[in-house]
């Protein structure tokens, strides 16, 4: 596996060139180079997703599962009984955690006023396709069976998720429609990856085939159906938000997918952000275009869950 692809010869909008220059000083510590480094990289960056606001409550929750546990982080805006947001991070499926995406959970509670509630599903290469998507659907139902322990409302529940944590976003919410699952009131997919192919990388940065096919190697070794959502039979999915970047080379797919959402009757918008790169949220502090995303997609939530806290 190479490192981290930042060659860019495509032009950028504010702040993406100084948070690559920050990426390769931390890329230059950290050498991400296999599973264990990629992961420590991944945390370390998390410091570009800008400055994290104060939340009411912040705590570790470990739910059961056959083998082991599930682990969850509940970001809690305000008190009393809040919507929820499942959010499902990103990360080729084998290196993004809790710490890589601690800021942006908090800044998506903090602007959506909602419970978000990140999952730490089981990742390649240890634990290779079904165990994420089996993770994610498990988690959804527990939440919704256990919202008054955790102070939501069961009837208010979207699932959002980044990069390949949009792919598990969109699987677990047809899986919810297909097998009786918590009715989601919406969800979120941003830079989703939604096609199994490895795309055209030039010139972008953070994209690489290698990382491509690293990335499935370890989630799906075998290959198989079902990795990506089909956009057939979308008929029934919650209304949808896709946000996408200009510079991503999953862009065109995964506004093929919010198309074929409209096809199908569902209430969905694509929110295409011009010379942004593929993760751009999680780079908020020095990327001004970041900040007015999540703007905008805490906007979408409060709207689509009925959220009236501050």
């Amino acid at each position: 596996m190479t490192g981290l692809p930042l060659a860019c010869t495509v032009e950028v909008g504010e702040g993406v060139e100084a948070a690559l220059a920050e990426l390769a000083s931390i890329a230059a510590e950290v050498r991400p180079t296999d599973v264990p480094s990629w992961r420590v990289f991944a945390r370390f960056a998390d410091r570009l997703a800008g400055a994290a606001p104060e939340l009411h409550e912040v705590r570790n929750v470990t739910i059961p599962r056959r083998l082991g546990g599930i682990g969850l982080r509940v970001y809690r805006p305000a008190p009393g009984t809040l919507p929820a947001v499942l959010f499902v991070h990103g990360g080729w499926f084998f290196f993004g955690d809790l710490e890589s995406h601690d800021t942006l959970c908090r800044s998506l509670a903090a602007a959506s006023g909602c419970a978000v509630i990140a999952v730490h599903y089981r990742r390649g290469p240890e634990h290779p396709f079904p165990a994420a998507p089996d993770d994610c659907f498990e988690t959804l139902t527990w939440i919704a069976d256990h919202a008054e322990d955790l102070g939501i409302d069961p009837t208010a529940i979207a699932i959002a998720g980044d990069g390949a944590g949009g792919t598990l976003a969109a699987l677990t919410a047809r899986r919810a429609r297909d097998q009786g699952g918590p009715s989601l009131r919406a969800q979120t997919l941003l830079y989703p990856v939604l096609t199994a192919e490895v795309p055209d990388v030039s010139g972008v940065p953070l994209v690489s085939a290698d990382l491509v096919r690293s990335g499935w190697s370890m989630y799906a070794p075998s290959g198989g159906e079902g990795l990506v959502p089909p956009r057939t039979d979308l008929a029934g999915l919650p209304p949808t938000l896709v946000v996408t970047a200009e510079h991503d080379p999953f862009r065109d797919d995964a506004e093929a997918y919010a198309a074929a959402l409209v096809d199908a009757g569902v209430e969905a918008a694509t929110t295409r952000y011009d010379g942004m790169v593929h993760g751009f949220l999680s780079l908020a502090g020095p990327v001004p275009a970041a900040r007015d995303a999540l703007t905008s997609v805490g906007t979408f939530l409060r709207s689509a869950l009925g959220s009236d806290a501050p």
